[in-house]
């Protein structure tokens, strides 16, 4: 084989590939603009309260703020602020697709800002997964949005 051929068949082989490879890069950027997702953390690039009104975000915000939860004096401290940082951190990462929602970060994220229990830690997961249950509902229901989330405990 001649050197012009063998540049030529792999040139050939190096243009197929880039063609491949922008084609998977158009499928990502097209994911991303279609689900708002960051490409890199996964989170959010459109948060929850960009994708509705102002009003609805404030009527739902309202809603997730002063819904009763069983058992939620566990956490000390106002349950609408405990709220706030749980609803803080679902709208950085809100998803319309399969997304995962673990109920240890989200403890954690409490601790991180200073909350505490007045029960076992144990006890606060099952509070913290009804809040989400009706997170998940009400998006559905009050903002008329796909959520595809699954709750990991």
């Amino acid at each position: 084989m001649k050197m012009a051929e063998c540049e030529n068949k792999t040139s050939g082989y190096i243009k197929n590939e880039e063609v491949h490879m922008n084609s998977f890069f158009i499928k990502i950027e097209d994911q991303i603009e279609k689900y708002g997702l960051d490409s890199k953390t996964g989170k959010s690039i459109k948060p929850l309260d960009s994708m509705i009104s102002f009003e609805e975000y404030g009527k739902f915000e309202e809603k997730m703020l002063t819904v009763f939860i069983q058992n939620e004096e566990y956490i000390n401290g106002p349950a609408s602020e405990w709220k706030r940082t749980i609803l803080s951190w679902m709208n950085e990462r809100f998803k319309e697709i399969t997304w995962r929602v673990s109920v240890g970060d989200l403890i954690a994220t409490l601790k991180e800002e200073g909350f505490t229990f007045n029960v076992n830690e144990s006890l606060i997961s099952p509070l913290i997964i009804k809040w989400l249950a009706t997170f998940k509902e009400a998006v559905r229901k009050d903002l008329n949005l796909k959520v595809n989330m699954i709750i990991i405990e």
